[in-house]
């Protein structure tokens, strides 16, 4: 009984010790100038996953194995998208042991709209 209460406490601490300690907000005015400057390889881990959240749908599984690149942990962007014009969606990864939150603009992939031609969905 007690070696099994010491390995669930171990296995809880060890869960609890591997959570973020923080939650920084990205898209609050100053926050990245100031994570640039007390914490700059933070900032630059930042940047290059903001850039590819940018440039591929941030919510294939090629987006978090990009993200691992960067040492990012649980890097999750919400499905649903954000009704604006362009369309937005909730980005969130974990650097360390803080936990970064934003909201990225989905870029247009360059396609075009096709006409679905009738008849076809059946």
């Amino acid at each position: 009984m007690r070696t099994s209460f010491l390995a669930l406490f171990s296995l809880t601490a060890g869960l609890a010790a591997a959570a973020p300690s923080v939650t920084v907000q990205l898209d609050r005015p100053g926050v990245l100038d100031s994570i640039r400057a007390e914490r700059p390889d933070h900032y630059y881990r930042i940047a290059g996953i903001l850039r590819i959240a940018d440039t591929m749908p941030c919510h294939t599984p090629q987006f978090g194995h990009r993200a691992v690149e960067y040492e990012a942990r649980d890097a999750r962007c919400g499905l649903a998208l954000l009704t604006s014009y362009p369309a937005k969606r909730r980005l969130s990864f974990v650097l360390d042991e803080v936990a970064y939150v934003t909201t990225v603009t989905m870029r247009d992939s360059g396609g075009r709209l096709l006409k679905v031609p009738t008849g076809a969905a059946k």
